[in-house]
């Protein structure tokens, strides 16, 4: 019998081929997505399967989410550019058969893929196999606890492809850089800065001489010099101060410039007095005694509610500007994670706030940081595809994915929540939802998501995003910061293609 969660990752794999015929892609997806539900998963499972291995069924592992997500969000997304590269192809193409959980069979694939398919990047795609294969065995060794299998699958894969297009617009920007603007540089920043951040941790981590503070210099440092050399490298950014690294000039110029006639310094301004505000009742919140103290899941959800207000109007008025800031705020948490166990102090208020199905205290604490990156890969998303569209008047020119992350995981998750520990009475699903708490999050996307459409498309497709995303919180046993903005944007793009 198929689970819930496994049913509604086989219901998009069915529905991607009925709407985007890209080749074989899409019947790979389908084709793989039954075999998982077929096939015994110890048959499946080349690599040990981490937070999921003590417990059984394809669910539990990922193994469906691992297979259909980021194919089809690859699929989908292309599908909306006016015009798609070589190098896209290869990765959305190439990463259909990567996340094949039979690590010999992907392989055997991925080669017949790469020699017979004139759509693909015969070069690139070999440089994706190696590092791939060779790789993901040291991740899933290093990870024990953070990841299950397919969040493991997942994860690595958008860590793959964020280094090998840094790797590609550095190679553009210094030997092609006439068709790039000085409008896209942000992206080009955020790609340097990301990839040296997670470098320069994973280094950290792997030092366990060093004391806290040599790690906090390195990682800190580090990415600093890494943008300033790949801005002096591939880029006509020139230095007006001896004494401030070229990155922080950047970015003060960034800061000072227009975005859609609007300063971005005033968006730091909001910034400053948002957490100003709610600066008092935070504090209040965890000086509360422990006996007198809301449940855990509640007061982690006034954290949400502070990105609803920080994240959303930013994002519908200066998006640029909270695309790069979405990546800085996640390379200062994984700095942060780097040296938290090292400094009391830090270790004592992420324990007070500890996700204990999500989160390995001892070793990596990831569902804040993937509270960030659930909010932000609607937006990156949008900033993208608009970046490859001739036409404004694409169906990405309204906000609706843009803002999904924040009205799925802000809005959404925070209301079903705190409804649900309330007042909820009649439980459903595997995580110990209620009906309550379902319908009040399910209410109150549908509810802010209607401002944010434009059209009956939109309307639609929002209806149904909301709907299944719904049901798959109730369900699901992945990191759902995450999987659920993800998920819905897959549909919402699906149906506004």
């Amino acid at each position: 019998m198929v689970g819930v969660e496994d049913g509604l990752w086989l219901s998009l794999a069915t529905a991607l081929p009925c709407i985007v015929a890209t080749s074989w892609q899409s019947l790979v997806v389908l084709g793989v997505s039954v075999a998982c539900l077929l096939v015994d998963q110890d048959q499946l499972v080349s690599v040990i399967p981490l937070r999921g291995k003590e417990r059984s069924g394809t669910a539990k592992l990922g193994l469906q989410m691992s297979v259909v997500m980021i194919p089809t969000l690859l699929q989908a997304t292309i599908h909306h550019f006016s015009h798609s590269t070589i190098r896209w192809t290869t990765y959305s193409k190439l990463a259909t058969l990567l996340v094949i959980p039979k690590s010999s069979i992907s392989f055997i694939l991925c080669s017949i893929a790469a020699i017979f398919d004139p759509a693909i990047e015969t070069f690139l795609a070999c440089l994706l196999m190696a590092v791939w294969f060779l790789l993901l065995p040291i991740f899933a060794k290093k990870f024990t606890k953070s990841f299950t299998f397919g969040e493991l699958q997942s994860v690595s894969l958008v860590l793959l492809i964020i280094s090998f297009e840094y790797a590609n617009e550095m190679y553009e920007r210094k030997y092609k850089s006439n068709h790039l603007t000085d409008a896209s540089l942000y992206t080009f920043v955020a790609l340097s800065g990301s990839f040296s951040c997670y470098a320069f941790a994973f280094l950290g981590n792997n030092l366990q001489m060093l004391a806290w503070w040599p790690k906090l210099i390195m990682n800190v440092a580090g990415p600093l010099l890494f943008v300033d050399v790949s801005l002096h490298t591939a880029t006509n950014f020139t230095s007006n101060s001896s004494f401030l690294p070229l990155s922080i000039q950047w970015l003060v110029e960034f800061l000072t410039e227009k975005e859609d006639g609007l300063e971005r310094y005033w968006g730091i301004v909001y910034w400053i007095i948002v957490l100003a505000v709610g600066s008092y009742p935070t504090f209040t919140l965890i000086s509360v005694p422990s006996q007198n103290k809301p449940s855990v899941v509640v007061t982690r959800k006034w954290f949400h509610l502070i990105a609803i207000l920080l994240f959303g109007p930013v994002t519908w008025w200066l998006p640029q500007l909270m695309s790069l800031s979405y990546a800085i705020a996640v390379c200062i948490l994984v700095v942060l994670e780097t040296f938290r166990a090292d400094t009391p102090l830090l270790q004592s208020f992420y324990t007070a706030f500890i996700d204990d199905r999500k989160d390995d205290s001892g070793k990596v604490i990831i569902s804040h940081i993937f509270l960030i990156i659930g909010c932000a890969a609607p937006l990156w998303l949008t900033e993208f595809i608009s970046s490859r569209t001739e036409s404004s008047s694409s169906s990405l020119s309204s906000r609706l994915v843009a803002e999904f992350g924040v009205l799925c995981i802000g809005v959404g998750d925070a209301m079903g929540a705190v409804i649900g520990k309330s007042i909820g009475r009649n439980k459903w699903g595997t995580n110990q939802r209620t009906l309550e708490g379902s319908f009040a999050m399910w209410l109150s996307m549908i509810v802010i998501g209607i401002f944010l459409c434009s059209s009956l498309q939109e309307y639609l497709a929002l209806f149904v995003a909301t709907t299944f995303t719904t049901i798959l919180e109730a369900f699901t046993d992945q990191l759902d910061n995450l999987v659920l903005p993800l998920f819905g944007s897959s549909i919402i793009l699906l149906m506004t293609t």
